[in-house]
């Protein structure tokens, strides 16, 4: 089901629907729509009210704890592993964290049309913080 977000007199979310994924995105259900919402909701200088508190910078929160939790879920398996040389691991995990990556990934998987459906332009760096927010947000979900 897609939903378009949008805000009220008082920056409130109202539902619309045929826009935003508001509880599944491909497969996975969110339980925690919200979560999703945020996810999808990028920075446009306005805050949001969502799931009961103020987002004031749009997805970017959520985006900088997926950052982080990507960067984890990479370094893991490196040291579980036969630790290759740190600087080729580096490298890896820079190529595959990077926006242009993220942004590829986030347009495979139809995020453009879920975070901007508006058909405007999207540039890179949005959606790999869309991709990264949408890590932030299942990550919150499962305290994995």
């Amino acid at each position: 089901m897609c939903t378009l977000i949008t805000l009220s007199n008082k920056s409130r979310p109202a539902v619309t629907k045929n826009a935003y994924p508001y509880d599944t995105l491909g497969n996975y259900i969110f339980q925690k729509p919200h979560l999703l919402i945020e996810a999808l909701h990028p920075h446009h200088g306005k805050s949001i009210w969502i799931g009961g508190r103020i987002a004031r910078e749009g997805n970017q929160s959520l985006a900088w704890l997926g950052d982080a939790v990507l960067a984890v879920a990479l370094k893991v398996p490196w040291y579980a592993g036969p630790q290759t040389r740190k600087y080729s691991t580096n490298h890896w995990s820079q190529k595959i964290t990077s926006n242009k990556h993220l942004a590829k990934l986030a347009i495979k998987h139809g995020i453009p049309n879920c975070c901007f459906p508006t058909g405007a332009t999207v540039g890179r760096k949005a959606l790999a913080t869309a991709m990264e927010a949408l890590i932030g947000a299942v990550y919150l979900k499962f305290r994995l």
